[in-house]
């Protein structure tokens, strides 16, 4: 029996992921593994018995990551984890009120359609989120070196929605980047004739473009390869991508691009930067096109395809010497180039 110990009240629905081999509670003696949402653990006394501690939400600034891993105990986040079934479903984006609005993202029933199980050495879950009309499953693949594989089949019923993809937040820190994609300017899927894809390497500060009335910004089209890395700690990220994605990074949430940006009266200097890195992961935004006669519309090859459209990224952590040179022996004699 393996004890796992709960420092908060945690969703009943942990009582379908772990089986009978589990006692799960918050009363334990002796716990291998502790959960917990808010609980601070900075001058709490760990039990010896801890191999693993999870935090039901995003982040883990309650936690001493640093000084348990001096200890061997590993700290795990679980975004999400601590939300309410409704939930802001990144997943299609929603139809704005006008093009220049963030407002009107769709919400949908977050729901754990398989509990995470063996299969072979690995572990898989599988989660949908629905909003009644189209429903996006995700699949995680959980391999034992800490690779991650992330298959999401997006389903889309209407050719107006605004953004088909997925949205993640990263930890603080992660701020430089190499990318293979479309570069090295802001692209478009009507917008990315005069961009070459190829190697680009950049920060996600400058990915902030200074537009007159902020939106969101930034794509890039055309991704293939991703790898961000947190200088100060030691850690990189790398991500590689099987299917069409176009992504975007940014220090600044778009729930700040909630207004109207004829009325609305915000600039850049209204924004608030996080030190957290907001991601958007698109299969599709609707084309912008040219805003003719005040219409809202773009060419029928731009809109947004309806039907079933999956993409599979694969997420390896690493670490480095935070004094060896971002990426060297990838990016050393390589150069932009275009293709047809």
């Amino acid at each position: 029996m393996k004890n796992v110990l709960t420092l908060n009240s945690i969703s009943p629905v942990i009582n379908d992921i772990f089986d009978s081999s589990y006692n799960v509670a918050a009363d334990v003696k002796n716990p291998e593994g502790i959960i917990l949402r808010s609980f601070k653990m900075h001058d709490y006394d760990l039990p010896e018995t801890v191999l693993a501690v999870a935090r039901a939400g995003a982040g883990v600034n309650n936690i001493p990551v640093d000084a348990y891993a001096e200890k061997g105990v590993v700290v795990f986040n679980t975004p999400g984890a601590n939300a309410n079934d409704n939930i802001s479903l990144g997943a299609t984006g929603g139809v704005a009120e006008n093009e220049n609005k963030e407002e009107g993202a769709l919400t949908g029933q977050k729901t754990l359609v398989k509990a995470p199980k063996k299969q072979g050495n690995n572990v898989v879950v599988e989660t949908a989120v629905s909003n009644g009309k189209d429903t996006h499953h995700i699949l995680y693949t959980i391999y034992p070196n800490g690779e991650v594989d992330m298959r999401v089949a997006f389903n889309n019923s209407s050719e107006e929605t605004r953004r088909v993809g997925i949205t993640m937040q990263f930890a603080p820190g992660f701020e430089g980047m190499l990318y293979y994609a479309k570069g090295p300017r802001s692209n478009y899927i009507d917008r990315q004739r005069g961009s070459l894809l190829g190697w680009y390497r950049t920060s996600v500060d400058k990915m902030f473009e200074e537009l007159s009335t902020p939106q969101t910004m930034g794509d890039r089209q055309g991704l293939r390869e991703l790898t961000l890395r947190n200088n100060g700690k030691g850690l990189q990220l790398n991500m590689k991508v099987e299917g069409q994605l176009a992504f975007s990074l940014s220090h600044y949430d778009d729930q700040q691009f909630n207004y109207d940006v004829f009325y609305g009266g915000k600039h850049p200097y209204d924004l608030t930067r996080s030190e957290q890195v907001f991601a958007h992961f698109d299969f599709w935004q609707r084309g912008i096109g040219n805003h003719s006669c005040g219409g809202d519309s773009c060419l029928p090859q731009f809109k947004t395809p309806t039907g079933e459209h999956v993409v599979t990224m694969r997420f390896t952590p690493k670490t480095f010497e935070p004094k060896a040179r971002f990426c060297a022996d990838i990016v050393k004699n390589i150069k932009p180039m275009g293709i047809k």
